[in-house]
């Protein structure tokens, strides 16, 4: 009677360890499969954001490239540039920083080309430019990032939402290895896209979004969020 009650416990006992070694299984099994799939989520994003940026640049090559077909002093000074920023594949962490001295450099061309045949529309085109200058003139490399802003903004969103989800996918990565005891499951780690100025880069894009945000709302009628939590309120 003893030995069975003794085994009887045993049992018990062996019952209630595999099945805290099952809940612990699983619950890791879906804790780690949880994490892969943002991280997956996130390489899909990034994946999307580089298409759409090369897919734009080599539109935005094709299209100088028409409207300066009449000129053709000009579209040959430029034509070289032209050609290359559509031959990156953004796989390199230097891409980006390559790509934006090449933009920079295309809108000065621009810039002077416009400011030579009709002065009086650079002076209108560039008075935004300028008032912006002076907001931002306490950053280093404002005037560099601005003068992006104005011939290549879409490309400049692309290119911080980049910086901000590749950064992310790295924190996540780094601690998903961390975690993860099994060797064989570990993910490959990723680099941050180190670019050069990104920190001005963001403060400007960041306030042009917020502006065009507030210009919207306006726009169609409607009321700062601010003003309407007050109203709630």
């Amino acid at each position: 009677m003893q030995i069975d009650l003794i085994f009887e416990i045993l049992i018990i006992g062996l019952s209630i360890v595999l099945l805290m070694w099952a809940a612990k299984h699983f619950y890791l099994l879906w804790y780690y499969g949880r994490k892969k799939e943002q991280i997956n989520k996130l390489e899909a994003r990034v994946a999307v954001l580089r298409m759409l940026l090369k897919s734009k640049l080599k539109r935005k090559g094709s299209l100088l490239q028409e409207q300066y077909k009449e000129d053709k002093q000009f579209l040959e000074q430029i034509f070289p540039k032209l050609e290359l920023i559509g031959t990156y594949s953004f796989q390199r962490n230097t891409d980006y920083s390559e790509v934006i001295s090449l933009l920079h450099a295309l809108s000065e061309m621009i810039d002077h080309q416009i400011k030579t045949k009709t002065p009086e529309m650079f002076k209108i085109q560039n008075e935004k430019s300028e008032q912006l200058k002076l907001i931002f003139s306490h950053l280093p490399d404002h005037q560099k990032w601005i003068q992006l802003l104005k011939y290549d903004k879409g490309n400049l969103y692309i290119i911080k939402e980049l910086v901000e989800t590749q950064s992310l996918m790295k924190e996540k990565i780094d601690l998903y290895n961390l975690e993860q005891v099994n060797k064989d499951k570990k993910l490959r780690p990723v680099d941050v896209i180190d670019l050069s100025g990104y920190q001005e880069l963001k403060v400007i894009v960041d306030a042009d979004q917020n502006r065009n945000s507030k210009d919207h709302v306006m726009d169609s009628g409607g009321e700062p969020e601010s003003a309407a939590s007050k109203k709630v309120a």
